[in-house]
């Protein structure tokens, strides 16, 4: 008999520890078998009629969801949708734009060891993303996610995968920091979808958070505000003796260019015409002042229940109070003109940095136009070759791995069949899995060894099936049109797809 040592009081890994071991180069969803061998021979006929009754039990009350396959996922061999490689210098702040549109950003001193020290220097970023069944079947990601006792079934709008390294060793993300996603998507509804973090270990997703798109437009212009000075001062000058003069109290952060005059007198100018000087001894109730263009002149409306008038004035002081007025007015000029010299470089570089974004969200559009056409989203709501707007999905990470952004679905129950495959020559296959999908909607049902077929006849449905000889069957939407809710029994004739290495085209043409 084989001894086995039993260790009760294994110390709990740590996150450290447990990330070190991730290699998501080729991700593999686990499926616990659940079928049992058979009763021992020597086992009393009583017992193996009861065990019988049990199994029946369980069998009629299986969920549909709860179909386990008796063999691990196979993942066909691809090279398909490899990580791009970045070089980051953990010194600084990055931004990283990747192929599809999408942006990373890791402030610097982000990346810490497996013991919790400071990485320095040179760190290797890898990064990709899955935006369609193609990409998320080649890389062997479960779609399935488990919420009180139940299973749901993923339909994608973007994954990804993002992993560190230094000298080929993995490193972490400083507890103290955030690394930034903003994921192009192809689908902008703002209420279904979630965010989600698949478990190294447990190969389990868990929810992080509700998930809500953002519009980025790459047709932003810069505008570009400059000028001497932040405030157009209006330079004193004393009162003429021929003319008239009144005064109004006015409040300097209305009208700062007036800050030089202590005291503000207001001369009609001889743009006023017909000015009555009786109009000085009314009782007014209300005026308003505005300036006129960026003239000394300032037009002020005069108003009372029976009356109204129109002045044009402009701005003076009493003789003995320009020496006084022109003094402060040199001293704030002075002032706005260096704080305008400072504004004037803020707003260079401002400028510099919005031209760099715009720049940037250009590039993005253009990627994100490209890989619209190549998945041929045509339920998007966004026509994205046409217009300048790019879909955003913004992650804020703590932890390197693989992050989805998901709408759980439940499976479709309007038909169910008890299915059997074969070639279309009449061979036998040695399924693996099998997949479900529907056209127009980016999900994936996993039916796992498809004993039992699970399908809405309304819709436009394809079965994927992976065998355990690194080939594709397909039964395609055209053939299950055979096939309703009046179906029990069927037996499904496969094309077969052989290759040495599968593209994500390969399978989304079968679609």
């Amino acid at each position: 008999m084989k001894k086995y040592k039993i260790v009760d009081n294994r110390k709990e890994l740590t996150d450290e520890e447990i990330e070190k071991r991730m290699d998501f180069s080729k991700v593999k969803s686990i499926m616990a078998a659940n079928q049992r061998k058979s009763l021992y021979q020597k086992s009393a006929a009583g017992l193996a009629g009861l065990a019988l009754i049990i199994s029946l039990m369980v069998y009629l009350n299986q969920k549909p969801s709860e179909q386990i396959s008796d063999t691990a996922d196979i993942v066909l061999a691809n090279n398909a949708n490899q990580p791009s490689a970045f070089m980051i210098d953990t010194n600084k702040d990055t931004t990283l734009l990747y192929s599809t549109g999408s942006l990373i950003t890791i402030p610097a001193n982000s990346f810490v060891d497996s013991a919790g020290n400071k990485v320095e220097g040179i760190v290797e970023l890898k990064y990709r993303e899955f935006h369609n069944v193609g990409e998320i079947i080649l890389a062997g990601i479960p779609m399935v996610f488990d919420s009180a006792e139940n299973k749901y079934h993923f339909e994608s709008a973007g994954m990804f995968e993002i992993n560190a390294y230094q000298n080929q060793a993995p490193v972490f993300i400083d507890k103290n920091k955030d690394v930034e996603i903003k994921m192009v998507s192809l689908n902008d509804n703002k209420t279904d979808f979630n965010q989600y973090y698949l478990d190294p270990m447990s190969q389990k997703w868990s929810y992080t958070g509700e998930d809500i798109p953002s519009i980025v437009s790459g047709s932003n212009q810069v505008e570009r505000k400059t000028g001497a000075v932040g405030i157009d001062l209006i330079k004193p000058v004393a009162k003429q003796k021929n003319l008239q003069q009144f005064t109004v109290n006015i409040s300097y952060e209305e009208f700062p260019e007036l800050m030089a005059f202590d005291k503000v007198l207001f001369e009609v100018s001889t743009e006023t015409k017909n000015f009555d000087p009786s109009t000085a001894n009314v009782k007014w109730d209300d005026v308003v002042i505005e300036r006129i263009g960026s003239t000394r002149n300032y037009k002020l409306e005069f108003s009372n229940s029976a009356a109204a008038c129109e002045i044009i004035a402009t701005p003076v002081v009493e003789a003995g109070d320009l020496k006084k007025a022109l003094s402060k007015f040199d001293q704030l000029y002075n002032n706005y003109k260096i704080q305008s010299k400072i504004n004037e470089n803020t707003s260079k570089e401002r400028e510099s940095k919005l031209n760099k974004e715009l720049t940037e969200n250009k590039k993005a559009v253009e990627y994100y136009k490209e890989l619209a056409i190549a998945n041929e989203d045509k339920k998007s709501p966004l026509n994205v070759v046409e217009s300048e707007r790019m879909i955003y999905r913004t992650f804020t990470i703590k932890k390197f791995g693989i992050w989805n952004c998901d709408k759980p679905l439940n499976m479709p129950q309007e038909a169910i069949v008890d299915a059997t495959y074969l070639t279309q020559d009449g061979k036998e296959i040695r399924i693996a899995s099998v997949f479900l999908v529907e056209k127009g909607r980016n999900a994936l049902y996993t039916l796992y060894n498809g004993k039992k077929v699970y399908f809405n006849p309304e819709n436009e449905n394809t079965l994927i099936i992976i065998t355990k000889d690194n080939t594709i069957g397909v039964f395609s939407k055209e053939q299950f049109k055979a096939l309703d809710k009046e179906t029990k029994k069927f037996t499904f004739k496969l094309k077969m797809i052989k290759k040495d290495f599968y593209d994500s085209s390969d399978i989304n043409s079968l679609i």
